[in-house]
């Protein structure tokens, strides 16, 4: 536990609306000097991206719960685009096992902008894994919920309205061309 302890608090704090004070090579760096080679491991499980969901493994009480929020915040998604398109739905492993999820998801579609959608669903994850942190303040779960939030921070620090809007306006200029890349 002392390592855990060590390692937390040799780490600069993380704030919502600041960009992040050190990278997740960084943080890679530091874990490796502080946890085993199985609770590396384990870290690595706590991603947004490259997510797995993997409820059969003995994982730390916050890290299990923020998968399965994750996970059915995903399948509500997931649901919502399969209802709307008229297409159905693989089968998934499990269903809506996170109540909150339902509520988050709406929260989050109920946003008209993409960027909003965006910004608001890193704040439904950073509050519910500051909520996760609450309770598991030392320990791996606390190491996990920092990664996870470091990744939230690195995403939102590409997010630029601008540069999109560029991309955006170069793909419909693509698409209002003839095969011979006339002009219509």
């Amino acid at each position: 536990m002392t390592s855990f302890f060590y390692l937390l608090a040799s780490l600069p704090e993380l704030y919502f609306d600041k960009a992040p004070p050190i990278t997740h090579k960084r943080f890679f760096i530091l874990c490796e000097q502080w946890l085993s080679q199985p609770q590396q491991e384990i870290l690595d499980l706590a991603r947004h991206d490259g997510f797995s969901f993997a409820p059969e493994k003995n994982l730390p009480f916050a890290l299990a719960k923020w998968m399965d929020f994750e996970h059915s915040l995903r399948l509500f998604f997931a649901r919502g685009l399969a209802e709307k398109t008229g297409g159905g739905l693989p089968h998934l492993a499990a269903g809506l096992t996170d109540a909150g999820a339902i509520v988050a998801g709406s929260r989050v579609m109920a946003e008209e902008d993409p960027l909003d959608r965006a910004k608001t669903l890193m704040s439904v994850r950073w509050d519910f894994l500051s909520g996760l942190l609450e309770e598991k303040l030392f320990g791996l779960d606390a190491v996990c919920i920092y990664s996870l939030k470091l990744e939230l921070l690195e995403n939102a620090a590409l997010w630029d309205r601008e540069a999109g809007l560029k991309i955006l306006n170069r793909i419909l200029e693509q698409t209002d061309t003839d095969e011979y890349g006339q002009q219509n």
